[in-house]
C-alpha cells in the first residue's frame, strides 16, 4: 500500500430491506462507502463471492457518491470484500441474498 498511515475502517451492518416482485430471478446488494471524515469514497472495488460456489462472483466499483450496486446475484450466501489502494481491505461475514430481494447496508460504510 502506498500510504501506510492512511487506512479506512470499513464496516457495515447488513439487513434485508425492500423486496421486488416475486417473479424476479435474482437479488441485489446496495450500499454507500465513505471515509471517516465523511468524504464519499469513489473507486472502491466491491466483490461479492458466493460462499458455497466460489466461481459465482460479481464485482463493481463505487461511484463518485460512494454508492455501489451488485445486481443479478443468484439466491445464496455471499461474502463481500471492499478494497482500494491506500486502504485496508475489509471482508464481511456471510449474508443471504434471496430471489427478488435487495440487501442494503443499513449504515454508511466508513
Amino acid at each position: 500500500m502506498s500510504s501506510m498511515g492512511r487506512y479506512a475502517v470499513i464496516f457495515g451492518v447488513l439487513i434485508l430491506a425492500s423486496s421486488l416482485p416475486v417473479f424476479a430471478q435474482s437479488g441485489t446488494i446496495r450500499g454507500r462507502i465513505k471515509e471517516r471524515d465523511g468524504k464519499m469514497l469513489e473507486g472502491v472495488t466491491v466483490r461479492a463471492v458466493n460462499a458455497r460456489h466460489e466461481q459465482r462472483k460479481l464485482e463493481t466499483t463505487s461511484d463518485a457518491k460512494g454508492d455501489f450496486e451488485l445486481k443479478g446475484l443468484a439466491a445464496g450466501d455471499y461474502v463481500l470484500s471492499f478494497g482500494r489502494q491506500g486502504f485496508q481491505t475489509f471482508t464481511t461475514r456471510s449474508l443471504t441474498v434471496a430471489e427478488g430481494e435487495t440487501v442494503k447496508l443499513s449504515r454508511v460504510i466508513e
